[in-house]
C-alpha cells in the first residue's frame, strides 16, 4: 500500500511519497499553490501515477495540543478535499515538523536558496515516516 503525504500550506504543499516494500517516506515535490482546482488535479494525477491508497496530512496542532486556526484551515481543506477524493484522508500531528526541516536541510549544507524550496516537502516526509513509524500503517 503506497502513502501519499502531504504538508498542506497556504502558498505550498510538500508532497511525499512512501515506497511499497521498505516503509520509507521519500520527499516527492513541492507544488506551489495557484488555485484550488488546479492543487487537487495535481494531487489527483499524483494519486493515480503512484497508485496511492491512502493521504496523509499534517495538522498542525498548537504545542499544546489544542487546535489553533491553522489546523482549524487545514481540517476545512481536508473536508473538501474528501468530497473530491476517493482514497482515505488521515491528518497526523505535525507539530515542530518545520523546524525539525529546516534543522536536516541545514545539516546537510542545502544552500540557503534552495531552503524554502526544499523545507514543504522535507516537512511532507518526516510527517509519512512518523505516521508509518508509529505504527498506524504496516507495509
Amino acid at each position: 500500500m503506497k502513502l501519499l503525504g502531504l504538508d498542506w500550506g497556504s502558498k505550498r504543499i510538500g508532497i511525499a511519497i512512501s515506497t511499497n516494500s521498505t516503509g520509507i517516506a521519500l520527499p516527492l515535490r513541492t507544488l506551489s499553490r495557484t488555485s484550488w482546482t488546479n492543487d487537487v488535479s495535481t494531487i489527483k494525477n499524483i494519486i493515480e501515477t503512484h497508485n496511492v491508497s491512502m493521504i496523509i496530512i499534517g495538522l498542525p496542532l498548537l504545542l499544546s495540543g489544542k487546535l489553533g486556526q491553522q489546523a482549524l484551515d487545514i481540517k476545512n481543506a481536508v473536508t473538501n478535499l474528501q468530497t473530491e477524493i476517493e482514497i482515505p484522508i488521515n491528518l497526523f500531528d505535525e507539530r515542530l515538523t518545520t523546524q525539525q526541516s529546516y534543522k536536516i536541510l541545514k545539516e546537510t549544507q542545502t544552500k540557503n536558496s534552495k531552503i524554502d524550496e526544499k523545507i514543504d516537502e522535507v516537512s511532507a516526509c518526516l510527517i509519512l515516516q512518523s505516521y508509518i513509524d508509529s505504527n498506524h500503517h504496516e507495509v
